[in-house]
């Protein structure tokens, strides 16, 4: 998914029930063709529904656009690669809450392999820091930029957080840890606090210093500033 429809998407968001064309235009400043084109493509992605307006007069009713809800896009709710895994998530957490003497490590370690394994599969660019985030969003876990760090909105493996949060929100700082790891980043460099505001969990990254990092760029504090790529920012 492209910044630019990222961004298109998360706009949508924030309005619970759906927008038109028009509305989405005028806050954006993005052309109604453009915006158009985005959001039909989203609309075939599954990310987003359209429907019909209540008729006014005469002529066709305008399109209402809606995104999918907070557990993830209209259908098929996230990148193929968790979607697939979520039943397994579940029967992993259920399992590691019975077998494991130590369920922390045990699911960090499952999240650092899962982590490092999408990793090698994404052909984004960018900052280490940039390249994760990159990675979250085309995974359904809509990063936002919000402050000094990154809100991520949505989780595909919800149903799985809510009935084992130890362990699926430790697997996903695995995730974070093992992805940030396999783009050259820093793995400890990221902190994830599940839950810490009311619709999302905060993720926080230390980027690795142009001096520690010759090949690449600067990204700031990763966050702040313009933020990470592919991160729309949150003017709230």
């Amino acid at each position: 998914m492209s910044d630019q429809r990222a961004a298109v998407l998360d706009r949508l968001r924030r309005h619970p029930d759906g927008a038109r064309i028009s509305e989405l235009a005028e806050e954006s400043g993005l052309h109604a063709n453009t915006l158009r084109e985005h959001l039909d493509a989203l609309a075939a992605d599954g990310y987003v529904e359209r429907r019909r307006a209540a008729p006014r007069g005469r002529g066709r009713p305008a399109w209402i656009y809606a995104a999918g809800d907070s557990a993830g896009p209209a259908t098929p709710h996230a990148d193929p690669r968790l979607r697939d895994y979520a039943g397994l998530a579940m029967s992993l957490a259920s399992i590691l809450r019975r077998v494991s003497t130590d369920v922390e490590r045990d699911g960090l370690a499952a999240g650092v392999e899962w982590g490092r394994n999408l990793a090698r599969e994404h052909r984004g660019t960018g900052t280490p820091e940039q390249r994760l985030v990159q990675l979250l969003t085309e995974l359904g876990f809509a990063p936002t930029l919000r402050g000094d760090g990154v809100s991520l909105r949505q989780c595909p493996l919800i149903d799985a957080a809510r009935t084992y949060p130890d362990v699926v929100c430790t697997v996903h700082r695995g995730i974070v840890r093992g992805a940030l790891a396999e783009f050259g980043g820093d793995p400890h460099a990221s902190t994830l606090t599940a839950f810490a505001e009311p619709d999302a969990c905060r993720l926080e990254i230390t980027p690795v210093r142009p001096r520690d990092n010759p090949g690449g760029t600067d990204s700031g504090c990763g966050c702040g500033g313009q933020g990470p790529a592919g991160a729309p920012q949150d003017p709230a």
